[in-house]
């Protein structure tokens, strides 16, 4: 992304319940991309445990974001979830959470770039949900379509951000 303003396309999709499991991570900004990649290496190791494939790309929750008044980024330490999508139902106990992101209409748009600059697309979705008077439906999440191991430029990373409609 650089220093050049990135435009957000956001659309409104039809999607389906998405049941997921995800380990709860508390970090600093700063901390961020190594608390991630080590919680998804751990909810990694439990699903080959239990035998219950990811049903699609890493994602992380955001519950401190909540509304279109919420702080982006949210205030330090962040409280995240992080895990990915599954297909069965699983137990889980804290710290590992077993969920369902919300069907219907969900705001998607997609960002393109290093992670530290993610919030613009929070801002845009905001943004978004004021100018068509429309209200968000429980916390964003975040989906990484690039793995940095594959992709070493995070210029060239893709990460959806997606939030229910009311």
């Amino acid at each position: 992304m650089g220093s050049r303003a990135m435009e957000y396309q956001i659309e409104i999709e039809e999607h389906e319940p998405q049941r997921y499991v995800t380990l709860e991570i508390e970090c600093s900004p700063d901390e961020f991309e190594i608390e991630i990649e080590g919680a998804l290496t751990e909810v990694w190791t439990l699903l080959d445990v239990v035998g219950a494939p990811p049903a699609g790309p890493p994602l992380c929750l955001v519950p401190q974001i909540k509304g279109v008044e919420d702080e982006v980024p949210p205030a330090s330490p962040w409280r995240l979830r992080v895990g990915f999508p599954v297909e069965e139902e699983l137990e889980a106990e804290a710290p590992v959470f077993f969920g369902e992101l919300p069907g219907g209409r969900i705001a998607t748009t997609v960002h393109e770039g290093k992670l530290d600059s993610l919030s613009t697309a929070y801002l845009a979705l905001q943004i978004y949900f004021q100018a068509h008077d429309l209200q968000p439906n429980g916390m964003p999440w975040e989906v990484y379509l690039t793995d940095p191991v594959w992709e070493p430029d995070p210029e060239k990373w893709r990460t959806i951000v997606r939030w229910a409609v009311q």
